[in-house]
């Protein structure tokens, strides 16, 4: 990026000065002239980032990256990262319950759920609150209470 900037000042700094010692020609028509040249090696300087990028996505779709994963582990692997997308998209909705039931700032709760891998559904198995700073003012047992009722899992809040 340094490059990029420092190329585009030096073009613009010699643009300047090829323009300002041009002379001035029959009529300005060579003022003119040298003007639009300056011009043009300025506006490519600038865009060439852009052309630079049209460059790699046109080798891209000429032959586009492959990967592949296993056969025997792509169903388990993608049961596991659906489960951790889950697990996550869970407790930040936990979290955002609890804050507003409870009135708690979200920088002092954090939530981590954790789910069966083995089987075939989704399933919570526990639910862990921690709670800190002004939340330690708020029942542990009604928030564990709370998140039971919503999730049918085990909670456990933890202060401090």
């Amino acid at each position: 990026m340094n490059e990029y900037i420092l190329t585009a000042l030096g073009v613009a700094f010699a643009a300047a000065a090829v323009t300002a010692l041009a002379p001035e020609g029959k009529g300005g028509g060579l003022s003119r002239h040298i003007k639009l040249l300056t011009s043009l090696a300025l506006l490519c300087t600038l865009i060439s980032p852009l052309l630079n990028f049209a460059g790699r996505l046109s080798e891209l779709a000429k032959s586009p990256p492959s990967f592949s994963v296993g056969v025997s582990n792509s169903d388990d692997l993608l049961k596991e990262k659906l489960n951790e997308a889950g697990a996550a998209d869970v407790a930040e909705l936990i979290k955002d319950d609890l804050c507003n039931g409870f009135g708690i700032k979200e920088k002092n709760i954090r939530v981590e759920v954790t789910t069966d891998k083995d089987t075939e559904t989704f399933t919570i198995v526990s639910v862990k609150v921690f709670l800190s700073g002004a939340a330690v003012t708020v029942s542990p047992y009604e928030v564990e209470a709370r998140v039971s009722e919503l999730t049918g899992a085990k909670c456990f809040c933890n202060i401090g």
